[in-house]
């Protein structure tokens, strides 16, 4: 493409590798956010593992194109009230203070709070060739071991940050444990408290749902 920068094929000498790359956040070789030289670098690396991937023996992908989308709307906890929300101004980190603040905002506006959290899900066929199913916010690798296994014997390619990034969806197994993915992470993205369980099968069902549709 014209305009871009190449690497030439099979030309690695010292770049890191794909795993290297995308495992940045468990000791991997540093964060892309923090140096322009670390982003292209990484880029160069992705580069290169495209090409070894292009060279090597491909599938076709000939079936008749078929796309059907739905939202499915995952519950959370029950939200605060807003004289909870007026007792903690000014409490916890920035980042709760924030969430108080737009919480107040949202109930002054609207006059409550959501207690769902709308998940578009996609699923673009390509006949018996292959399926790609796009599920929007940081979906847990739980899903995709799940959906191939549901799904066995097809092509399936299961995509995640797609149409739109609301939160993390955890699986239950995650929702369970807690933690980051679990629950707390949800302050980042203006949400008050972790989803409710049955949050992957609501998942998984939609998925099944849109599956039938294509066929």
């Amino acid at each position: 493409m014209a305009g871009l920068p190449t690497v030439p094929r099979g030309s690695t000498e010292g770049l890191p590798s794909v795993s290297e790359t995308l495992g940045h956040r468990h000791g991997g070789v540093g964060d892309p956010r923090g140096k322009i030289e670390l982003a292209e670098q990484y880029g160069k690396s992705l580069g290169v593992a495209v090409d070894k991937a292009l060279a090597g023996k491909l599938q076709p992908v000939c079936g008749c194109l078929s796309v059907v989308y739905e939202v499915v709307e995952l519950p959370v906890v029950d939200p605060p009230t807003k004289k909870e929300l007026e007792e903690r101004r000014g409490q916890g980190n920035k980042y709760h203070q924030r969430l108080t603040e737009r919480l107040l905002a949202r109930l002054e506006k609207e006059g409550s709070i959501p207690a769902t959290v709308p998940c578009p899900i996609q699923v673009v066929r390509f006949g018996e060739d292959l399926s790609i199913v796009a599920i929007a916010g940081e979906v847990v690798i739980d899903y995709a071991l799940r959906l191939k296994e549901e799904f066995a014997g097809e092509r399936l390619w299961v995509a995640s940050y797609s149409n739109s990034v609301p939160a993390y969806i955890p699986s239950e197994r995650v929702l369970k444990e807690g933690g980051y993915e679990g629950g707390t992470a949800m302050v980042y993205f203006g949400i008050h408290g972790p989803f409710l369980p049955g949050v992957e099968d609501r998942v998984v069902g939609a998925v099944r749902r849109l599956m039938d549709r294509c066929r």
